[in-house]
Order: structure tokens, then C-alpha cells, then sequence
């Protein structure tokens, strides 16, 4: 893990969340940079692995809003988690600041260990996870699309399907009856697709046992995870990993909305 911040408290909050909460398990250490320059350096050195960072940072001298990066760094090269309060109300979109930013910490709302877990868990590895997306985007309804992007949003704790419903802001009637007229998977089954690919995901990224990934997501045992994998995909997840790994598992996503 890494991190270009300013402050003691959210450092020793992210501190914190790396040794003792839910992301504990699957990642190592977290290295502290002081520059641009010296974060570019370590992205280069860590290939994949998140980094937290203050957009606000040396505003007054433009070294990350003015000048939006590096000349010539690909900031795509790694998931970087917004933090920090620096940043002005007008200047608080991602998108206008030139950096891929994957998720967000909103102070006081979801920078504590629980958030800052969720935000590690659905970072790490954002490649994968925008590959998926693209695919999605080439074959499959934007309204399907989605449901499922905010299904992934949600996979890395447990998710109920009133729960997906209500972060859309529609009922679950709703929610079931959308599905219906797309001619996608049922919610429910969405919400297993979603916190399958998160798996596989994670096991890609931190090389950590399946017991250890579904533990970190809220999940049962192994056992219980390969049977889900079975019903909803119809093979094993060792059968799945052996023929391609997460991007197999992406292929199979995508394939099933196209049943």
C-alpha cells in the first residue's frame, strides 16, 4: 500500500485499518511518499498496489491540482483512493483533476477502518475490474451494466437484495422488475456474480488463500464459496482459475447476461 498525504490522523487511521481491519489480511506494508516524484517511484517499484492520496496536496504550489501529475506518468498504472480534506467544494470531482481515481473517502462519513478497508478491497487490482467493465459496455444493456456496477460497488461486504434496491434508490419490486425487462439475472444473482469476481479478484492480487479472501469479504467457508461458484457458473473455481484465472471468471460474468 501506498500513500502521498498530509497529517498525522489519517495516516495512523490507514495505519490502523492495514494492521487490524478487514483488508489486514491481504496486504503488506504501507510506504509513505513525500513528493509526486517520489510516489511515482514507488508505484513503479509496486505495480498494482493502491495508493492513498490527498488531491489537495501542495495546491498552493500546483505540484497535484496545477499541474495534474507527472509529465509523461501513466497514474493508470495503479488505483488511487481520494483522500483528505484539502480540496475546495468547486474543485471536488475526481475527474477534473487528471487522476484515475477508483473510489473515494469522504471525511467523517467513510474515512474510518471499516471504510478505509472497503476502499482497499475495491482498489486493489482496478485493472481487472475495468477490463470486466469494458467487455460490459461492448455487449450488454447500460441499464444492466448498471445494476451490476453497483452490485461490485457493494461485493465487498455481504450484500442482501434490498440492500443493492435501496443504494439505487428504487424498492426491491423495482429492482426485480428492472431485471426482468433487461432479460438479466435475477438480483440476487447478480449480487453472487459480483462477490464471485471480487474473489477472484482479491486471490489474484494478493496470492492469498480462498479462505482468507472470503474471510476479508464477510464470506463463509471455502467449502460453502465453491458451491456457490458451482450453482451460479456451473464449474469449480479451481476448474475456472486453471482455464484463464480472473479474466476467465470475467468472461463467465459477461456470458451470463447474454443467457
Amino acid at each position: 500500500m501506498l500513500a502521498l498525504l498530509a497529517g498525522n490522523t489519517l495516516r495512523r487511521r490507514i495505519q490502523a485499518a492495514l494492521a487490524v481491519g478487514k483488508a489486514a489480511p491481504l496486504t503488506g506494508s504501507l510506504l509513505f511518499a513525500s513528493s509526486l516524484r517520489e510516489l511515482a517511484d514507488l508505484i513503479s517499484q509496486h505495480p498494482g498496489s493502491p495508493a492513498f492520496v490527498d488531491p489537495g496536496l501542495g495546491a498552493n504550489n500546483g505540484s497535484v491540482l496545477g499541474r495534474g501529475g507527472l509529465a509523461g506518468f501513466d497514474w493508470g498504472t495503479v488505483p488511487l483512493i481520494w483522500c483528505g480534506r484539502s480540496v475546495s467544494a468547486e474543485q471536488d470531482v475526481p475527474g477534473r483533476l487528471g487522476f484515475p481515481f477508483t473510489t473515494r473517502l469522504k471525511p467523517d462519513i467513510d474515512d474510518d477502518i471499516d471504510g478505509i478497508g472497503s476502499a482497499i478491497l475495491r482498489s486493489v487490482h482496478a485493472p481487472v475490474t475495468h477490463r470486466l467493465l469494458a467487455r460490459m459496455r461492448e455487449s450488454v444493456d447500460p441499464g444492466a451494466q448498471a445494476i451490476f456496477e453497483r452490485a461490485l460497488h457493494l461485493a465487498v461486504a455481504p450484500c442482501t437484495v434490498p440492500q443493492l434496491a435501496a443504494s439505487m434508490g428504487i424498492i426491491e419490486r423495482t429492482l426485480q422488475r428492472r431485471c426482468i425487462a433487461l432479460g438479466i439475472p435475477s438480483p440476487k444473482t447478480l449480487i453472487s456474480l459480483a462477490r464471485i469476481f471480487t474473489v477472484e479478484r482479491l486471490i489474484d492480487w494478493s496470492r492469498q488463500p480462498t479462505d482468507v479472501v472470503t474471510l476479508a469479504l464477510g464470506m463463509s467457508d471455502r467449502s460453502n464459496y465453491r458451491r456457490l461458484v458451482l450453482r451460479v457458473l456451473g464449474k469449480s473455481p479451481a476448474v475456472i482459475r486453471a482455464d484463464g484465472g480472473s479474466d476467465r471468471f470475467a468472461e463467465l460474468v459477461v456470458s451470463a447476461f447474454r443467457r
